[in-house]
């Protein structure tokens, strides 16, 4: 049980320190600057001055798909991407809304509850002690799925 828990403990911490790298990583994003897309980063700068977190990493990723997301544990560490897509469909105004969405997900940390939150409910998943509440649940919504067929 030991051995259970402190690789669950180093699991989270990991999830904690690295989830924006991995994202990052397995989407194919790249990192931009002032240099190669002075419109995006200056965006993003002029929103993070308006109350929303510092000024965050900015990626691209090469993608048809219109699309943005933020990432990071904290507005410290922040990194928002977007897609080629979502730059090539939208105006600066449809792109501010977009981005300004995202960078609220920083602002409020939803992007550390989205990271931690399904690493934290592992071990319900896995506890057969624990698990025991959530098989009522499952019953339960098993019970209104026939219902409705």
């Amino acid at each position: 049980m030991l051995i259970a828990f402190l690789f669950a403990a180093a699991s989270n911490l990991s999830a904690y320190w690295n989830s924006d790298k991995v994202v990052l990583s397995l989407c194919g994003a790249l990192p931009v600057d002032a240099q190669s897309a002075p419109d995006l980063v200056h965006l993003i700068g002029e929103l993070s001055r308006e109350g929303v977190p510092p000024d965050a990493e900015v990626y691209i990723v090469d993608n048809a798909q219109p699309n943005a997301f933020a990432t990071g544990r904290n507005p410290e560490h922040a990194a928002m991407c977007v897609t080629t897509g979502l730059l090539q469909r939208v105006d600066r105004e449809e792109l501010a809304g977009v981005l300004a969405h995202e960078l609220s997900h920083v602002k409020n940390r939803d992007t550390l509850t989205m990271t931690l939150g399904p690493r934290l409910r592992a071990p319900w998943r896995c506890s057969p002690i624990l698990r025991s509440s959530s098989a009522v649940e499952i019953a339960t919504r098993s019970e209104l799925s026939e219902s409705f067929s």
